[in-house]
C-alpha cells in the first residue's frame, strides 16, 4: 500500500503502483462513486489522527466497468479521493457498509 497512489490532472485520473503507471480514468467517465466501511464484528477499532472513515472506494463507469481503490490516498488538504472528486467533479457518493465476523 505504500507504492500506491493516485494523481489527478485536469479531468484526467491516474493510478501508480510503485512509480509505474497502472491506468487512467477520465474523471467525466465515472458514474457513481461508492465509499465502503468494513465493520468487523467481535473486534475494538480505533481511528487516530486525519485518515478516512471508510475503507475503500469503488468508481462505477459509465460503461458499467468497476475501479476499485483504497481510501487512504489523501489529497494535501487530508481528503481521501473519492470525497474530493465528490466535492470538485459533483460526482454521487454512495456510502455502505460491509459487517465482517472475526473467528476469536
Amino acid at each position: 500500500m505504500k507504492g500506491y497512489y493516485w494523481k489527478l490532472h485536469g479531468g484526467l485520473l491516474t493510478k501508480y503502483i510503485f512509480f509505474c503507471k497502472s491506468s487512467e480514468i477520465n474523471v467525466d467517465k465515472i458514474k457513481q462513486i461508492t465509499s465502503v466501511k468494513i465493520e468487523k464484528i467481535g473486534t475494538v477499532t480505533f481511528r487516530l489522527g486525519k485518515g478516512p472513515a471508510e475503507d475503500e472506494y469503488i468508481f462505477l463507469l459509465r460503461d458499467g466497468n468497476e475501479i476499485k481503490s483504497y481510501a487512504h490516498c489523501l489529497n494535501r488538504d487530508g481528503k481521501s479521493i473519492g470525497r474530493y472528486l465528490k466535492e470538485k467533479y459533483k460526482i454521487r457518493l454512495v456510502e455502505k457498509t460491509k459487517y465482517k465476523l472475526n473467528n476469536i
